[in-house]
Formats: structure tokens, sequence, C-alpha cells
């Protein structure tokens, strides 16, 4: 069983409710409910580098997100 460790600190837009990952972790995808918003992030080492975030229309106030 591995265990978590808190690396580093990084901001999302307003709201977080649940994150996920790509197979094979190479991008993080966080939604953030209060604005509908999805934050992405590709993922290298212990470094998260932003990419960019996409409104994601009716879906403020939302919870649930998976990646493939």
């Amino acid at each position: 069983k591995g265990r978590l460790s808190l690396a580093g600190q990084t901001s999302t837009d307003p709201g977080t409710v649940d994150a996920t990952a790509t197979p094979g972790g190479s991008y993080l995808y966080v939604q953030t409910g209060a604005n509908g918003i999805v934050d992405e992030y590709s993922v290298s080492g212990d470094n998260l580098t932003e990419i960019g975030s996409v409104t994601v229309a009716g879906a403020a106030g939302g919870e649930g997100i998976a990646a493939a």
C-alpha cells in the first residue's frame, strides 16, 4: 500500500469537488463545481503544470468526474 504525502500546493478555480487522473497519471483533471469549470494539469514526477481550463455548460454545482 502506498502513502500520500504533500509535495506542494497548486491552486484551482473555486469550489473544487472532484479530481481524476488519466491512466498512467500523465494528466490530472480537477472539477470545480462552483462555476462548472474543469482545470487541466500535466503531471511530471511531483510537479503539476497548468495546461488550461474549460467551462462546461450546465455543470455549475455538479459533482463527479472521470478520465479514460
